[in-house]
Order: C-alpha cells, then sequence, then structure tokens
C-alpha cells in the first residue's frame, strides 16, 4: 500500500477526553506513523483539566483499519524472527502469568487484543480456562489454531461473552487502542465476576523514555495509539468505571530495554521499528547490498547501545518511570 492510497482514504475525526468530556487540551508534540504507512502528522494534546493525552485529531474508525492489516503490524515472519525471540517470549508470557497468578492461580481468563495467542497458549497449559478476543483478521485466523484456547474474532463490543464470567480479564497494550476506554472497561466489568481480577499494561506517558524521546519515543505509536496514559491518568480512569487499584508497577522486562534501545536508535537517526524490521527480516531499501549494509549498521548500532538501554531501563523503572505501567485492579462491588 502506497502512502498516497493511504492519504486518499485518511479521514479524521476530533477527539474529546474520556474522562472529562472535555475539548480543552494543550498541545504536546507532532509525530508520524512509526512505519510510514502516511505522511499525515499526528497530533499528541494533553487535557488541561485531568492531565491525559490523547492523538487528536485522529483517524475515524474505518480509516484506521489499514493501520493494523499491514506496516508495523504485519503478522508475516520470517525464520530467523521465531527463532530469536520465541524463547524470548515465552519466557515474557510465564513473567505475565506470574503476574496473574500473584491473586488467583486457575479459573477463567480472557485476554483482550490476544493476538496470535501465544499468551493464552501458555495459559492453558498451566490450567487456565483460557478465552481471547482479537480483532485482526491475520493474527485471529493463526490464534484459532492454537489448541486449548477459545478465540473469538471482531471487536470486544461486538462479541457476545457471558456476564460476570471470567475470574481474570486481562489487556497487554491494548487499551490505548480503543476508541472509548471508559465504555470498554464498564463492559469489562461486566464480564468479570465480583472480585474479579483486572490486569492492564499500557506505555507510560509519564516514563523518562518519553521525557528523552518525545515525538521519536517508541511506544508512541501514532496514530494506533489513540491514548498515552500515566499511572494517574490510567487509575482516574479505572476509578470512575468502578474498580480498586490493588497494585501499580512501571517495571517490565520486556517493554523497557527494548523501547529505550528503539528510542535511542531514532534519536541517533535509524528509522522508528528499525530493530523489529531487522528481526522480522524487512527490507529497508530497493538493493540487496543496501539492505545487507542498513542491517549491518543497525545490528552494530543496537549492540553498542544495549548496555546503556539495560542501565536507563534499570534506573528508570527504580525511579517509577519505567516505559510501561502495569495496574492490577479488581472489580468494586
Amino acid at each position: 500500500m502506497s502512502n498516497n492510497e493511504c492519504e486518499t482514504k485518511l479521514e479524521l475525526e476530533e477527539a474529546r477526553c474520556p474522562i472529562c468530556q472535555t475539548s480543552d487540551f494543550r498541545p504536546v508534540l507532532t509525530s508520524r506513523s512509526m512505519d510510514q504507512l502516511t505522511a499525515e502528522p499526528f497530533h499528541v494534546v494533553e487535557c488541561k483539566s485531568c492531565g491525559l493525552f490523547l492523538t487528536n485529531p485522529r483517524p475515524t474508525p474505518a480509516a484506521m483499519d489499514q493501520f493494523y492489516e499491514s506496516g508495523f503490524y504485519e503478522t508475516d515472519e520470517k525464520k530467523i524472527k521465531r527463532i530469536l525471540t520465541d524463547p524470548l517470549m515465552k519466557r515474557f508470557h510465564r513473567l505475565r502469568l506470574r503476574q496473574v497468578s500473584r491473586k488467583t492461580t486457575t479459573g477463567k481468563l480472557l485476554d483482550v487484543g490476544c493476538g496470535k495467542g501465544k499468551f493464552l497458549t501458555a495459559a492453558a497449559r498451566a490450567g487456565w480456562e483460557a478465552w481471547g478476543i482479537e480483532p485482526s483478521q491475520r493474527s485471529y485466523s493463526y490464534a484459532e489454531r492454537e489448541a486449548g484456547i477459545k478465540i473469538f474474532g471482531g471487536k470486544f463490543e461486538d462479541v457476545d461473552l457471558p456476564d460476570e464470567y471470567f475470574d481474570v480479564i486481562t489487556m497487554w497494550h491494548t487499551l490505548e487502542h480503543f476508541y472509548d476506554p471508559v465504555e470498554t472497561l464498564t463492559n469489562i466489568k461486566r464480564k468479570l465476576k465480583t472480585n474479579g481480577l483486572l490486569l492492564i499494561r499500557v506505555p507510560n506517558s509519564d516514563s523518562w523514555d518519553f521525557s528523552i524521546g518525545k515525538e521519536r519515543w517508541f511506544h508512541l505509536d501514532v496514530p494506533r495509539h489513540l491514548y498515552h496514559f500515566s499511572p494517574q491518568t490510567l487509575g482516574l480512569l479505572l476509578d470512575m468505571t468502578g474498580y480498586k487499584i490493588i497494585s501499580t508497577s512501571t517495571a517490565s522486562l520486556e517493554d523497557n530495554p527494548v523501547g529505550i534501545l528503539q528510542t535511542l536508535m531514532s534519536l541517533l537517526g535509524f528509522r522508528p521499528g528499525s530493530i523489529f524490521n531487522l528481526i522480522k527480516g524487512k527490507s529497508e531499501s530497493g538493493s540487496y547490498l543496501g539492505n545487507v549494509i542498513t542491517a549491518s549498521v543497525t545490528m552494530l548500532a543496537a549492540i553498542l547501545l544495549s548496555l546503556p538501554s539495560f542501565v536507563i531501563a534499570e534506573a528508570s523503572q527504580l525511579a517509577g518511570k519505567g516505559d510501561a505501567v502495569t495496574i492490577l485492579a479488581v472489580k468494586r462491588s
């Protein structure tokens, strides 16, 4: 899909703060799609009342579809990616389950925005009754082949799920994609049992990495990320939708080091997402020689910046300023 094709189809709409229901914003920054699917600039603004960051204006829901079926969200993987990342992702999935298991170790678990279902596969193997919802047709087609899990294709609001059925609902980097997070969290609460557990992880706009990277922050990902939460604004949203927060953390081995590494590389002039393009085997140049040179330089830079990235990641986590915020909350009766 060419940039021109994207631009001719791109329709924008104005957003309101879902917490305050106001349109009184101050500008924060301007950035572009990190996988260059459009040349359209996107603006991030801050609600003057509660401090929530929003992408505004934003693509309409119909226009947004093109940003999920190509570019950075493509599901096609080279063999090298599976070799390099699968063992690491299995480790990350175990860490996710460990966070859930702090409160309950078995029961019915729903993952909203489950991608290819690999976390759910790990949950099923650990004894959970694993359910998932995935709007991307490509990812859903992959996930439905996984054994031991129940997958529904489509948007969360369109899937008919039983009320007060789930012991745990997880949202790993998905809430920031919903157009109406208040409605989403309210509907999720209906699906949870009394005292059911909700686990949310989103990028942290109050992180050191955001302060360093600004419009080049890896986790910014406009326009797909409609909201850019901090621990404070996510806490406000959960409180107003009927949840009691148990714990808040910005420590994440899965998100912090690689996010900081990519942000540093972007600041040095590398393309946003260059590390993931390298792992996926995606070409960034028109010639074979150009691709080899680009891949070699990218790999060298990643190696040299790995140690500083881990140091910054560790320090930011200790200061409560890590790249992602994870909140455990229970349904308030």
